[in-house]
This record gives C-alpha cells, structure tokens and sequence, in this order.
C-alpha cells in the first residue's frame, strides 16, 4: 500500500560475507491528482493494445503549475475532436471510447506552451479489429512437472467472435531464464497500419521569447503494391529491427499501482483455479518435428518413468539439461479448432516458457504464453563450477530443497567419474565423507559441501548428486571440463636422408629440458615416413574437425574430404591398411567425451594434447573412423551445402554468415577449388558446383574492376607505376585456373597480368612464386621461367634440411 512516488529500496545481508543491493522504483497512479513525475509534460498510454467497444486511457501529467494542454485527435487523415485541459502539477486521465472504424488507429496530439518552451508528443492509441484476432486457450496443461515427464497438452483456437478457426500453429517452450540475456518477441501483423498525416512545427519569429504555432499537413501518396520475390518461408515469424533515441531521466523501473485489466484470456487449468494468460509471446531456437500434415498431430512422446519412489528402482538421476523443451513450427488444429501435442520435459528444475501463435487463411492471428514450473518434491540443486583447474582444492556444494508437506530425512551422496572411461574416482578426488545425512521440515531446504582436490591425471570430470529420503529421491549428473595450469610446448626437428648414407644429428633443445623447475616432460616423439603422402593422411583429421562454421573451415572441410577420398581411392594399399584398422567397435572407441560436444570443443581450445591419442593403436582407429568412405562422402556432401549457403548472393563468401563478402576469403576458396580442378577431383559436373564457381568467379571480376576503376582515377600515371599487390596477384592465380569458362575481357584482367610480367622482381618469394604459376598458365612462359630461375637463385641447400629460403628482410 506504498503511495505514489519514487522510491529506493536496499536490501542487506548479515553474516561472514555481507552484501547490499539497490534498486529505484517509481510508483504512480492512474487517476487524477498529483503527479509524481518530474517532466513539465509526461503522456501514458495506460492499457494499449484496445479493442472495439473497449475505452482507451491517456494519463496527462506535468510537474509544472498553470499548463495549459492542448490535445488534437486524428483518425483517417482528419482532425475529429480538439480539447484543452489546465494541470498545477497534477495529473488527469483523458478517455476515449474505440469505435468499430478506429481499426487503423487514432493519433492523439499532445502540445504545451509554457515559459518560451514548448512541448509536443503523439500517442498512437493501437486498436486491434476484432475479426482479425484469435483467442488461444490450453484447456488441458498443468503448470507444475516432474523433470522428464511424458505430457500430453490441449489447446484451442477460436476467434473473437466464438466461432470455431482452423488454424497453423508455432507453438514452443524454453527456458525462461534465457529471457534475462535478450527478450524475443513473435510478430504476425500482415495488416497496413495507419500513421499520422499531422505533425506539430514551432517556428521562431527570429528572437528568443517567440514561438509560432501552426499545424503541418502533410499530403498521403498512394499505396503501391511492392513486387514480390520468392522468399525464406519463416512460418510467419518476421525479425523486427529497431532504433531507439531519445533523453531524459532514466527509471530502472516502474510498477504501477493500479490499473484496468488489459486484454486477457482466461484458461481451465486441469481443475485447478483460473489462472491468467496474456497475450505474449518469445522467440526460440529453430527446430523440426515430423508431424500428420492432415491432422496436426504430433507423435507422441516417449514414455518415460515418472515414479521417483525410492522403494522401486532407487532414485533417477537427471541428466538431459538442454533449454529447448520443444520447437513446432507447422502443426495444424482440427475442424473445431483444437490441437493435442505431446512432448517429454527435459530434466532441469526450472521455470519454462511456453508459447504458441496461431493464424488463420483469413489472416486472423493471436499468441499466447504461459510459464511453467518443473519441480519435485525433494530436489538436488548443485552449485557446479562452470570449469576447474588442475591442482584446484575447492568446496563441490549442493542445495537440497524439500517441498513436501512432510519432513524428509535420508542421505545425500557426491560421486566424481573420469568423463573419459566413466570410472569412479571419488575416493582419489574427495577429501571429505562421501554420505552426508540430512533432516529436512516442510518447504525446508539445506546446503552440503564436499572438500576435493582435483589432480592432473583428468580432462574432464563427472559429478553426480544422489539423494534418497524416505518417500522422495532425487539426482543430478553433469560434466565439468578440468584445464590445465600448463602450457605445451613442443620442440621440434625436421630433417631428411636423401640417400643411403649415416648421420648425426645433434637436438640442442633437448639440453634444456633438466634445466627447469617448471617444466615436465610430456612425449618424445622420433617419425619416420619413407613415403610423405602420409602426412598428408595424418593431417586430414585436425582438417576434418574444424568445429567453427566460418566460410574458411566449411570449405577447409569440403577440402580435406575431397582429397582423403581422392587418396583412398587411388592408393589401394592405404585402403587396404585403413580397412584392417576397422577391426574394433567404433561405439565403443567413442568415449563419453567425446559424445559431448560442448565439453569435447572446451577442451580443445584450452589442452590441445590431452585429446590426441593414447597409443598407436588409439589413433589408427580414430584415422579409420575419420577416413571411412561413406562417413567421408557424407562429410563432403554437407560441407559442400553449407558452402554454398554461405555464398552471398552476389558471388564473394564473407568471414562468418551475415557479414559483408570479403575479396580475400573468396579468392582464397576459389584457389582451393583450383587445387581440387586441377588434380581432378572437383566434380564440375555437379550443377550447384558449377553455379557456385561462376557467382564467385563474376563477383571477383566486378570486384577488381571496381578497383582498377578508382586507382585510375586517383592516379594519372597509372600505366608506369606499380599497383599489383598481394590482392591482385592472388586475383591472376585464382582466375587462371578456370580460364575454360572465360577470361575478363574489360581490361582489369590484362593490366594486372603486364603488371604481373614488369614488377616481379619487387614482390616476396611467395608473390614471385604465384605469379610463375599464373603467368605460365597464361602463356607467359619466358617471364614465368625467369622469375622461376630467381627463385632457386634465392634458395639454400642443406644436406640435412634439403632446400629452403631465407626469410626476406
């Protein structure tokens, strides 16, 4: 029963470990009387959206004495109503009943004139047609569940009017506290909405105490129907964008003491008491169902035991965390407008989202959502490090919570596995007894903790919660990946033999190794391969698993599965070794790990070594599994899709989805692509192959076209100077792979190939190196023959290291 005003609230905390929080708030309160807000001029649209019938609600306020307001009402590009009102700091609600005709909205224009200031806002008072909305309503749904359970819900679509709609429906559910990093809201509005044709002007007479007031009207163009293009099918989802600018006092809140009801709609809520569901809806993660297209039904959901008695089969432990309960996106109601959909709750305990869309062939739409709660009677909260380090001493902590109406007592248990092998390593790790008992009253709950120690013989470690009581159980299992304080460094000496001969070699490096406090050997490592292609082989797995979707990785992998499936199918004893390794359980060879992908990436990214293999033999079958024909076909398949995803549609490739396409990236995948063409395994018969190339290949010509058109500009003596860089050498080299499709004929193309010819001498190795190539390709060979002769010119020769170059400057 706070009265209106602006209020600030701390809260404290007493204990070892005080805190405080803070938070401002503003109360107000929709009636006339004074004001609480400090703006000479504040308007409130109190209960928007309205319906026909319904009475739209403005608040008026002003913190200064004798304002005289003026308010204009338009509809349908006309001024229906004018009307004054006077505050002394005070607040008044201005009302105005919606007709049938306002569905295209009222603009209300709000103006003051005050101390040579002036002060002007326009509320747009939304109206919502009634034959254009939807009422959805769950007729069956419980709004608490056990973690993992089998529901089976009901919802009905009917529109305002009571009559029965056939509908398509978005329905989803996630969980709510996603919305704390962004909200995200469905939109469906296919509608025209008005806009106002009255906009306020204040215009000076030239000194500073005048203002002139006048009206500006502005005329209405005609509606042009725009042209329509095939387009992503969104199921009527649209992304909204917006651009907000303004100034003033910030709130961080705002509660509002009392108000009318908005437009709600109340739902049967299996027997219990009416509960309220506005008109609300957030966006989740894309997915896809298989549903009976015919009658909207959706497979039901699997089975799974909901019965926590200890005295059966002991207590469950939770182990699917996942966010997104489910995602329909094309499900379909009956003649009478209902739909049943089942689905399995994942095993969180937390409070989920449920929303659903509907809209009709009339264009008639309507959204919903409702919270959810998924809960047990006895609960195992676990405070989980999101990550521990080696040589970590920490205190593992669980909350127990009870919600029952009786007390419960029993047992809770900490157990920590090996991710890698599942092992039981509890009596290593903790320090602490394992079995702590508890005591619990009614709606009690308590907090345990564990001493453990974490060593450095784990990746990764498995915690499991397991309590039991005397009527209720509960558990919880997770993953937590274990980094290390270490570095890696690896040392290394390549050297070649090139004929039968005997040679010393001295690793200097190596002396080093004693010599440190901190270092500890890992591996010493002496290979030998007489034929290198086995390099090559070895490669193709760090390739292959590239786990970021940038345009480089997916082509790096449509790359690397080309050329393994070109080498295993040419070279009949590497298949033939490759297929004697498949003599194991693939399954089997996948660890718990490794089935988990988030933990597997993490532990990547921080100890690169503690994922390569254990033995030769580990990594012979992790190379057959990476190298199995059919796996590779697939592989190569989805990369190549994915690539050609990624093409804008302007030809380029950009770094990442949605960014500008980059020339460097393009000419980069393009030249991969010559690799592929030139030995013979790029499949130019495939059509999307095909397609592919020429966009790139079009987008590179305009590109550099482009830019051969500006330096002419800035530069009058363009023909003598140089102006081939990194760019557009690796322009001629990516091109002249395809010279069967045509080269550019718009002059670009040849100033940088005489370009090419004159300046070679001026570039590094590696440009000198491209250029030879292209060049040669082109005809060019005596220019590409000399430049070849300097660059073995520039070259050194070890009997040991074979030929290398310097590195220039």
């Amino acid at each position: 029963n706070l009265e209106g005003g602006e209020y600030l609230l701390k809260i404290k905390s007493g204990g070892p470990e005080r805190a405080e929080m803070t938070k401002r708030f503003l109360i107000y309160e929709t009636r006339d009387g004074n004001s609480v807000f400090k703006e000479p001029l504040k308007v409130i649209d109190t209960s928007a959206p309205y319906l026909p019938g319904e009475e739209a609600e403005l608040l008026i306020s002003s913190s200064w004495s004798g304002m005289k307001i003026h308010l204009e009402y338009e509809h349908d590009n006309m001024i229906f109503k004018t009307e004054d009102i006077q505050l002394d700091r005070g607040q008044r609600i201005v009302n105005l009943p919606i007709l049938k005709e306002y569905q295209e909205g009222v603009f209300i224009h709000v103006s003051a004139l005050k101390n040579n200031r002036v002060f002007s806002e326009t509320v747009n008072i939304e109206v919502t047609p009634i034959d254009r909305l939807l009422d959805l309503s769950l007729e069956t749904y419980r709004d608490k569940m056990l973690p993992g359970s089998s529901e089976q819900w009901r919802i009905n679509v009917s529109a305002q009017n009571g009559d029965k709609a056939i509908s398509e429906l978005l329905l989803s559910m996630y969980d709510a506290s996603l919305d704390q990093f962004k909200m995200h809201a469905w939109t469906f509005n296919p509608w025209r909405e008005g806009y106002p044709t009255m906009g306020m002007d204040f215009r000076g007479f030239g000194t500073a105490y005048s203002r002139l007031y006048s009206p500006q009207w502005y005329s209405q163009s005609a509606y042009v129907q725009p042209l329509k293009y095939p387009t992503l099918n969104r199921f009527g989802y649209t992304p909204q964008y917006y651009s907000y600018f303004g100034r003033g006092e910030v709130m961080e809140s705002v509660a509002i003491m009392s108000s009318r009801g908005g437009n709600r709609k109340r739902a049967k809520n299996s027997g219990n008491e009416q509960a309220d569901m506005a008109f609300d809806a957030s966006e989740v993660e894309a997915g896809t169902i298989e549903d009976d297209t015919d009658t909207g039904k959706i497979p039901p959901a699997t089975p799974q035991s909901s019965d926590h008695n200890t005295s059966e089969a002991g207590p469950q432990v939770r182990r699917d965390f996942k966010e997104t309960a489910f995602f329909y996106p094309d499900l379909r109601t009956d003649a009478d407008g209902n739909l049943v959909f089942s689905f399995t709750m994942p095993e969180s305990l937390t409070t989920w989202k449920f929303q659903a869309m509907a809209h009709s062939k009339k264009l008639q739409s309507g959204s919903m959502a409702e919270e959810v709660i998924t809960q047990k009677d006895l609960m195992v909260v676990p405070n989980s490090p999101r990550f521990l380090r080696e040589d970590d001493r920490i205190s593992f902590s669980s909350k127990l919570v009870s919600l029952s109406d009786e007390a419960e007592s029993g047992s809770i248990r900490l157990e920590l596995l090996n991710s890698m092998t599942m092992e039981d390593v509890s009596s290593q790790l903790i320090k602490s007894s394992q079995d702590l008992s508890f005591e619990l009253d009614s709606k009690e709950s308590a907090a345990f903790e564990w001493e453990v120690e974490i060593s450095k013989d784990y990746s990764a470690l498995t915690y499991r919660f397991i309590a039991e009581g005397i009527k209720h159980s509960d558990g919880e299992e997770d993953a937590v990946p274990v980094l290390s304080n270490r570095m890696l460094v690896t040392e290394a000496m390549p050297f070649a033999i090139l004929k039968e001969d005997e040679k010393q070699f001295d690793f200097t490096r190596m002396n080093q190794v004693n010599s440190s406090s901190s270092l500890e050997p890992h591996a010493l490592t002496l290979e030998f391969t007489a034929n290198p292609i086995w390099y090559a082989v070895q490669a193709m797995p760090y390739m292959m698993e590239y786990p970021y979707d940038c345009s480089e990785q997916i082509f790096t992998r449509y790359y690397a599965n080309s050329l393994a499936s070109d080498i295993i199918e040419d070279r009949p004893r590497i298949r033939e070794v490759i297929n004697n390794w498949k003599d194991f359980s693939p399954n089997a060879f996948l660890s718990n790990l490794e089935k988990n992908q988030e933990l597997k990436y993490v532990l990547l990214e921080e100890t690169p070594w503690v994922m390569e293999a254990k033995d030769e033999s580990e990594r012979k079958k992790r190379l057959s599994l990476l190298l199995d024909v059919n796996h590779m076909a697939q592989r190569q398949e989805q990369a190549l899709e994915k690539l050609i995803r990624a093409q804008d549609p302007s030809g380029g490739w950009p770094w990442f989805a949605g960014m500008r396409p980059n020339l460097y990236i393009t000419q980069y995948i393009l030249s991969g692509l010559g690799h592929l063409k030139h030995l013979g395994i790029l499949d130019e018969s495939n059509p999307k192959v095909g397609q592919m190339i020429n966009n790139a290949l079009r987008f590179l010509d305009q590109e550099h076209l482009e830019r051969w058109s500006r330096m002419k500009r800035y530069d009058s003596d363009w023909k003598s100077n140089d102006h081939t860089g990194p760019f557009e050498i690796q322009y001629l080299y990516a091109r002249t792979f395809y010279q069967d499709r045509g080269l550019p004929s718009n002059g670009a193309f040849e100033y940088y190939k005489e370009q090419a010819s004159e300046y070679w001498l001026k570039k590094s190795i590696y440009m000198q190196g491209m250029s030879a190539l292209a060049l040669n390709r082109l005809e060019n060979q005596g220019v590409a023959q000399d430049i070849m002769r300097s660059v073995k010119e520039q070259s050194m020769m070890d009997d040991d290291l074979g030929m290398y170059w310097k590195k220039q400057n």
